[in-house]
């Protein structure tokens, strides 16, 4: 009873699965059907796999139809076998069911949108959907043009190439249907295209011009609608190299075709062909849009982009370290504390950190972290072109973190710039402390050369000059010596210490026989600074600073004794207790300078002195009333002369002046008048006289034995003052009788007067005044001669004026 039960549940069961059962196959008989137009868009590339595949679907549904009513037939009494064939059936069925209806759907759909109801089929429409195709193709061609398939080891590009390839090859099965009498221009055009491409064509010819440009693709363009479409066949579906497609389906469609065309019309075959050409042309035209060419356009200039900025920034980043860490690799310690070498090393850092986000970017390239495989590149066109943007955006992130307005590029220029500025600097700075050695060592060798030839000690100062060559040369070397490309400062500093230990070395012996030497130079100093300042006049101009300046001799010699102490410590130490004792010397010398120069300013304000000059304005006085009263005649007499006669006329004669020209101007003076000469004589010997008097000649002489003893005291220097002061009045007076004040004038007017006159003034009428004087009492004043020249007589009278006013001067 149980087992009964069971049963009649189990019929119930099956009775509704059956119920279901024939509602699908109801549903798929009612829908079984093709409609009579399908022919039409037998050409269409996705309605032709659409409808293998719903004739696919068919059979199966027949077949799993035919299955269940068979197993339904033989086993109406095996309720559970039933039970299990229509439990699986009726899912397949369902799918099948809902896939099939999906297809006929998109089938409709698709026709619709090859042959809208809108469209009239006329010729009108062809023309137009011609035009569209046109522009299509072109565009198609444009955008191919451009593309480029660099990377010829990448699977992603090597599988784009290969659908480019499959879908010119259909492409071009196509095309030929609209123009098949230019199939010898679709053969060169189709290899320019797969040339373009980098792939071979064994039947392309080398000598064709494989340049896809827009006139190229306009004229392939041109010449493919140049004449009339031919008419479809239509007779055959799908043409005969179509795929073999089920009759069942095919034949239904072509018996209503048939039917429809029993009675055929001129009119209706010209409707029906422009309805097939509309449904082709447009077709074509959609594939051509369908197809991803700008997707892959994209795609690989993303890709490029994106290997050129690969490039870039690796070329930048290696550049810049390779650039930044050998400056700074030039500043090792001691010289790594600078202010630029800390920037180059922060900089270095940030350029590392940049490198790890670079290094991060490049891990989203690699095709292996990629989810989209290569066999499927082309459907995932898009997205491959996304992740390509989205890569070159993080390395157009770190290009401008490199290469921007503010990055590290220009930093780091900036920053080996100062590098290279403080590596010369520094390396400058080292070369002149080279140099300053080297100039040490050499003040300490020429010392010690100029002592050995004091002293007589040849062989030291040969070594001496050998070292100083030696130095010379040293020097010649550091002025021509550049910083060598990848030196460390610190190599420099260490060959520094190392000739400065060498030249200390060489310097000890000079040093050591310098310093008794300097010695005796340091107490001479002290001793001529010993001496008192001169009392000097009130009005002297001098007095003033040279107090002043004793005082810096003093210092300056204080210095030097200081400095003495250190002479034997190093060449440094040495060469600067050098300078000390030579600025020592040129301070007390500067002192002696202008205690001279002050001491003469004083002679110069003298009383004695004064009248000398007075002395000489007389004889030059005369000197030009003589030559401004002569110079005429003697010019008209002496033609060849003149130029230098009228030289003589401005000239003023000094006694160093007249002694560099005396061979030239004497004979010329002696022509214009032969008292010119005598009166320059005169006062030449009053100008030798004040020479020695203003260069303390007197004092000189006379304090020579005071040479070796020490220091006169300020009364002293008095004294001797006074002394020089008489010593030089008695001089003056002593040159006035030598030249004016004497009985010997006569010889003033020698060539003035005659010779007669002259034998007569000096035989008879001189000897004759002086016994006159004699009777009549002597005077210290003379009288001229009779017959005296009008010099003779001014000097006589000037020499008895000068002589009484000079003697009875005091100091």
């Amino acid at each position: 009873m149980g087992s009964g039960k069971k049963n009649d549940a189990l019929s119930q069961t099956n009775d509704v699965l059956k119920q279901k059962f024939d509602e699908f196959a109801a549903s798929h008989q009612n829908n079984s059907s093709q409609p009579p137009d399908l022919l039409l868009f037998q050409d269409d590339y996705l309605i032709r796999p659409w409808v293998i595949h719903l004739n696919k679907i068919i059979n199966e549904l027949n077949e799993l139809i035919s299955l269940v009513e068979s197993t339904w037939q033989q086993s109406s009494t095996q309720e559970d076998k039933l039970h299990a064939v229509l439990q699986d059936a009726l899912p397949k069925l369902s799918d099948l069911i809902e896939e099939k209806e999906g297809l006929r759907a998109a089938i409709s759909k698709r026709k619709k949108l090859l042959l809208p109801s809108e469209i009239t089929t006329n010729k009108a429409s062809l023309s137009g959907t011609r035009n569209e195709l046109r522009e299509a193709l072109i565009s198609f061609l444009t955008i191919f043009s451009m593309i480029q398939f660099e990377n010829t080891g990448d699977p992603t590009h090597l599988v784009l190439k290969n659908k480019l390839k499959e879908f010119l090859e259909g492409l071009f099965n196509e095309l030929r249907a609209i123009n098949p009498s230019a199939n010898a221009h679709f053969v060169e055009f189709h290899g320019k295209l797969l040339r373009h491409l980098n792939l071979t064509v064994p039947l392309f010819s080398s000598k064709v011009p494989t340049e896809l440009n827009q006139h190229a693709i306009n004229a392939f363009v041109n010449n493919l609608f140049s004449t009339a479409t031919t008419k479809p066949n239509m007779n055959m579906p799908f043409g005969e190299n179509s795929p073999k497609i089920l009759n069942g389906l095919w034949n239904n469609a072509s018996s209503a075709l048939g039917r429809l065309l029993d009675n055929p019309s001129d009119a209706n075959v010209e409707a029906y062909g422009i309805k097939r050409q509309l449904i082709a042309l447009r077709s074509l035209r959609f594939k051509l849009e369908d197809f991803p060419i700008n997707g892959i356009k994209e795609y690989l200039f993303q890709t490029k982009k994106v290997k050129q900025r690969i490039a870039e920034i690796n070329l930048t980043l290696q550049t810049l370290k390779r650039e930044l860490k050998s400056k700074l690799d030039l500043f090792i310690e001691p010289y790594d504390d600078f202010d630029d070498v800390k920037e180059g090393h922060q900089l270095l850092a940030q350029l590392r950190a940049i490198e790890d986000e670079f290094e991060a970017a490049l891990t989203q390239c690699n095709p292996q972290k990629s989810d989209i495989t290569p066999p499927f590149a082309l459907e995932h066109v898009e997205k491959l072109t996304l992740t390509q943007r989205e890569i070159a955006m993080k390395l157009e992130h770190v290009y401008q973190e490199l290469k921007g307005e503010t990055g590290l590029y220009k930093k780091i220029l900036v920053s080996s710039l100062n590098l290279d500025n403080q590596y010369q600097l520094t390396f400058v700075k080292l070369k002149f402390e080279l140099r300053k050695v080297i100039q040490n060592a050499k003040t300490v060798f020429s010392a010690y050369l100029r002592l050995s030839k004091e002293i007589g000690d040849e062989s030291a100062g040969k070594e001496a000059q050998k070292t100083l060559d030696l130095l010379e040369n040293k020097c010649q070397e550091i002025r021509t010596k550049k910083a060598q490309e990848n030196t460390p400062l610190a190599t420099f500093r260490k060959e520094n210490e190392l000739t400065s230990q060498t030249f200390e070395q060489l310097g000890q012996v000079p040093r050591e026989q310098l310093n008794p030497a300097y010695k005796k130079i340091l107490d001479a100093l002290i001793q001529r600074a010993q001496l008192p300042l001169p009392r000097l006049n009130e009005t002297n101009s001098l007095a003033s600073n040279l107090a002043a300046k004793r005082e810096d001799a003093v210092n300056a010699i204080r210095c030097a004794a200081v400095s003495y102490g250190t002479f034997t410590t190093s060449n440094k130490q040495c060469a600067s207790a050098l300078l000390a004792f030579t600025n020592a010397t040129n301070a007390l010398n500067s002192y002696e300078k202008l205690k001279q120069e002050a001491l003469i300013e004083d002679r110069k304000s003298s009383k004695i002195y004064l009248k000398s000059l007075e002395i000489v304005k007389v004889l030059q006085n005369e000197y030009f009333r003589i030559l401004d009263k002569y110079i005429d005649t003697a010019c008209a007499n002496n033609p060849e002369d003149i130029a230098e006669l009228v030289i003589l006329k401005e000239k003023l004669w000094t006694r160093h002046t007249f002694l560099s020209s005396q061979k030239i101007f004497t004979p010329l003076l002696d022509k214009i008048d032969s008292r010119l000469c005598r009166l320059l004589s005169l006062q030449f010997s009053f100008e030798r006289l004040n020479e020695k008097y203003l260069n303390g000649t007197f004092l000189q002489t006379n304090t020579e034995s005071t040479k070796d003893k020490n220091p006169l005291s300020t009364g002293q220097m008095e004294a001797l003052n006074r002394h020089e002061q008489r010593l030089y009045k008695d001089k003056l007076i002593h040159t006035i009788e030598l030249t004016m004040h004497n009985e010997n004038m006569e010889y003033i007017s020698d060539g003035i007067r005659y010779d007669f006159v002259q034998w007569i003034r000096i035989h008879l009428l001189k000897p004759l005044q002086h016994l006159m004087e004699c009777c009549f009492g002597s005077s210290l004043f003379f009288t001229p001669t009779w017959r005296a020249c009008k010099t003779e007589e001014m000097l006589v009278e000037a020499g008895n004026q000068f002589y009484d006013e000079i003697t009875g001067l005091g100091f």
